[in-house]
């Protein structure tokens, strides 16, 4: 995997890269939401910050929903977070009058009652704390010229490798199988494919549901906490011919995460093309949204650039008071003679995909209009710690901070994000 796999393209800054290594340890990188509370106090939502470490946003969801003895849809949680992280997270939960969890790496560290649940996109944020390891020391002067270049432009508003899959890297690729009606296909790559990172315990499961062996066996083959690829084995042995229902045995929002992976591929391709094209200043024809103190832009309002507004425009956007927005393509994506349309229509084309794809007709909980995304994101509260190698900063919710890194970083391959 690399990633030009991922449609991950140039970078915005010219100075080299510092190099190293994130995550050695999960201490390396610690996350901490910065909620925006909705409701008022009191009422049937258990509101709790959670800190968590090395779990997956699913993993905690399914353990913490066995240890209270409840359904995992009485949970719901603000944004997904890595697994190899320490984590510091909102989640709510549905009438419950306590909340005794006792997991590995899992603490409470504060809860209230409120009228509403946490929803996804509840943040005004994240901060981040991240160590980068196994650096040059004499490349750390490269750091302050290429912050100076963010701080005043932006970050390139790349979907990371995360949402991809660290290991395996392919949640696009079973998502564009399921919006264009490629069950058995998407099955094949949520089951089998091995890949030499995950171990040759999983590895030999793998190969052998690609070799054709028995479900059942394969599924006796796989560990544990092989809980996706057990959950599929488990409804195809019960629906041979029904693929779709062996995808549908999952949970729903991980179900969503294949499509919406394939969508942020098609953001990646785009942002980079108008990387490459030197289209990051509005363009007459283009869509932009105010932000606001946060650095989030205003979707509910955007404003399409024209002739008579381009320099007010123009000027705002390089104040960072505004975002110009390129297209997450949906069934609701309209294209036209602008930028992104010009340019977005032509990837579909050459990934062969259309906009009325993303009706999934079998699994219509699956559709998806689309929507609007930054190209270039706001960085914020930014420092750096020169003796340790640390980097602190703050980014509005949905911008990766391997975005920012691999602008220091500039490494060749995906894993050391």
């Amino acid at each position: 995997m690399n990633e030009a796999d991922l449609g991950i393209g140039p970078h915005l800054t010219d100075t080299p890269g510092i190099g190293g290594r994130l995550r050695v340890e999960p201490s390396d990188f610690i996350v901490t939401e910065i909620q925006r509370h909705r409701g008022v106090e009191g009422g049937r939502y258990l509101v709790a910050l959670i800190r968590a470490e090395n779990w997956e946003t699913n993993a905690l969801v399914d353990a913490m929903a066995r240890r209270l003895c409840i359904g995992r849809d009485r949970i719901s949680f603000a944004g997904t977070k890595d697994k190899r992280a320490i984590t510091e997270r909102y989640f709510s939960f549905r009438d419950l009058d306590a909340l005794d969890l006792r997991l590995k790496g899992v603490e409470v560290l504060e809860m209230s009652w409120r009228s509403t649940s946490v929803r996804m996109g509840d943040l005004r944020g994240n901060r981040f704390t991240i160590r980068v390891r196994e650096v040059d020391p004499g490349a750390l002067d490269r750091v302050e010229p290429i912050a100076r270049v963010l701080l005043e432009r932006g970050v390139p508003n790349y979907f990371g490798v995360q949402r991809f899959g660290a290991v395996r890297g392919n949640t696009h690729e079973i998502g564009r199988r399921i919006v264009v009606g490629d069950w058995q296909g998407a099955v094949d790559l949520i089951v089998g494919r091995p890949v030499e990172a995950e171990g040759e315990e999983i590895a030999a499961a793998r190969r052998a549901y690609d070799e054709g062996e028995d479900p059942a066996r394969v599924r006796a083959m796989f560990p544990p906490w092989s809980g996706v690829e057990r959950t599929v084995l488990r409804a195809l042995l019960s629906h041979p011919d029904r693929p779709s229902r062996a995808v549908a045995a999952l949970p729903r929002n991980l179900q969503l995460m294949y499509v919406h992976a394939f969508q942020s591929y098609l953001f990646n391709i785009y942002l980079g093309e108008r990387m490459e094209r030197g289209l990051l200043d509005p363009q007459v024809g283009d869509l932009v949204a105010e932000r606001d103190a946060d650095g989030r832009p205003d979707l509910r309002r955007p404003h399409r650039v024209s002739t008579a507004n381009l320099e007010k425009v123009r000027t705002r956007c390089a104040s960072g008071r505004a975002a110009i927005l390129g297209p997450i393509p949906g069934t609701g994506t309209e294209f036209s003679g602008d930028p992104s349309g010009d340019i977005m229509g032509a990837i579909m084309g050459r990934e062969g995909v259309s906009t009325s794809d993303f009706a999934v007709r079998e699994l219509p909980y699956l559709t998806t209009r689309g929507t609007y995304r930054p190209l270039l994101a706001s960085l914020m509260e930014f420092s750096f710690d020169r003796r340790d190698v640390v980097f602190h900063f703050r980014l509005p919710p949905g911008t990766y901070a391997t975005s920012v890194m691999r602008e220091f970083m500039k490494v060749d391959d995906p894993m050391r994000y």
